[in-house]
């Protein structure tokens, strides 16, 4: 179905082989390029469309188009508006680099009316899921607190305040990350902005006292964050979690069914606490205080005393998927589990990207391995000797190597299977099948022949992991 874009068109819908709208004419292409397939959502502000980018024949991602068509008449409230809806464009330019954030494709008016067109994030939001799911548990506050606060702070180390965190505006991708959407109200940190009083922006039963004052600061998205958690651990509104007579937080009162550490509790008092004084100043010190409180109470991550088995004899146990850089691991057990070696290959490879923070540069460099963080190499290992009953992994690999008597990488390459009748296989000629030879699986495409380095980088970087 291809939509007309027309806010009066009394007929909006038409086949995908139309060209202008068979009702009232208008183009149905935005741009010559963009095609509006399905209705997602409307408010006061505008419309959202699922979409297509007819012109990028070689992408197979949807987009997003919103189309600013604002209710209100009020001259005032109009241009706030206007200004608003421009200044999520210039937010989104500026950071949808990042994984976690929308990223913009496109910004222009046409036929009186402006749009944005951007990433489509696939998945639910939080609000969705606690509909679905019931109420989360600490281990997953953990993880959500984990995930998302490094977002916020390249967020606000960019002088950026998002100023609507909620559950609606964090959607869980179907590989478990979480995305930080609706940057409309987001507002620049500048000098000036900061002593000013501004309008009041964000859904009332999450944004913080001064932000109702018009002031927000870098701390007003922490306690926006902090009250967001409360309401996926309680399910109950923002709103009946305070004490109006008491002038106090009661949202202890709401866990008799789902009891917290007394930590973690600590940790999101002080992210909800209404006086700024007394609240986190930075998303970094609130990370500092849950991976303190996470590497403490090991049901939430892997133990750092747990080292990476030296070789493939040592009993595996599988990890809990949480590392500290908030990285989800799941997606990953479950291709492993269902013995998918090729799919669960390629989502190593993109899991070391994102664990080296090179996942949108696409390869890893001789330093990147250098800065791998050991647990998380701990974790991708384990889940391959586990479900592969030590056949493959990095350790399977490692204790092939150490047991070399001449140890250079053809014989290596021999052992597992990758150097054959003089040459390195390429890598759609590798054996994603339990058949393979013992160590021929992880096999990352950028650790063949001339970049054998990969390879040599891994092991010196496993052998510091074992030396901590």
């Amino acid at each position: 179905m291809s939509y007309c874009l027309n806010p009066h068109c009394l007929k909006p819908q038409n086949l995908l082989t139309e060209k202008f709208c068979l009702n009232c004419k208008t183009p149905l292409l935005l741009k010559n390029r963009y095609r509006a397939i399905k209705t997602i959502g409307q408010g006061g502000m505008g419309r959202t469309f699922l979409a297509t980018d007819e012109e990028d024949k070689l992408s197979e991602s949807p987009r997003v188009i919103k189309q600013f068509f604002p209710q209100t008449r009020e001259t005032n409230s109009l241009q706030k508006a206007i200004e608003l809806f421009a200044a999520e464009a210039v937010r989104l330019d500026e950071l949808g680099q990042h994984s976690q954030i929308p990223r913009l494709y496109d910004y222009f008016t046409q036929n009186g009316h402006q749009y944005l067109v951007q990433e489509w994030i696939e998945g639910d939001n939080l609000a969705q899921i606690l509909e679905k799911e019931g109420i989360f548990r600490e281990q997953s506050i953990c993880h959500l607190l984990n995930n998302l606060l490094p977002v916020l702070t390249f967020v606000h180390d960019r002088q950026i305040i998002h100023r609507d965190i909620k559950p609606e505006n964090i959607i869980r991708r179907l590989d478990g990350t979480l995305v930080l959407v609706d940057f409309g109200a987001a507002k620049a940190l500048t000098g000036k902005a900061l002593c000013q009083t501004g309008t009041v922006i964000g859904s009332p039963e999450y944004i913080a006292p001064e932000q109702l004052r018009g002031k927000a600061v870098v701390s007003s998205d922490i306690y926006s964050l902090g009250v967001t958690c409360l309401h996926l651990l309680t399910g109950i509104s923002p709103f009946d979690l305070y004490s109006d007579s008491e002038d106090t937080w009661v949202w202890r009162d709401y866990l008799a069914d789902n009891p917290i550490t007394i930590e973690l509790g600590q940790i999101l008092d002080k992210m909800i606490a209404r006086a700024i004084a007394r609240r986190y100043q930075s998303t970094q010190a609130v990370l500092q205080d849950l991976i303190a409180h996470i590497i403490t109470f090991s049901e939430f991550a892997v133990s750092p005393q747990e080292k990476i088995p030296e070789s493939s004899e040592t009993e595996p146990t599988e990890p809990i998927l949480i590392s500290e850089q908030g990285i989800d691991y799941t997606q990953l057990r479950d291709l492993l589990e269902a013995k998918q070696w090729q799919q669960a290959n390629q989502a190593t490879e993109q899991l070391l990207l994102q664990a080296a923070h090179q996942d949108r540069r696409g390869w890893l460099e001789k330093d990147d391995l250098d800065n791998l963080s050991c647990e998380d190499l701990y974790i991708i290992d384990r889940l391959w000797v586990n479900y592969s009953e030590k056949h493959f992994g990095f350790s399977v690999q490692h204790g092939i190597w150490q047991d070399l008597e001449e140890k250079n990488y053809q014989n290596f390459g021999k052992q597992v299977g990758w150097y054959f009748e003089g040459r390195w296989l390429l890598t759609k000629q590798i054996n994603f099948s339990f058949s393979a030879p013992r160590g021929h699986l992880p096999a990352m495409s950028w650790w063949f022949g001339h970049a054998i380095w990969g390879l040599k980088g891994l092991f010196l970087r496993m052998d510091a992991c074992l030396a901590k």
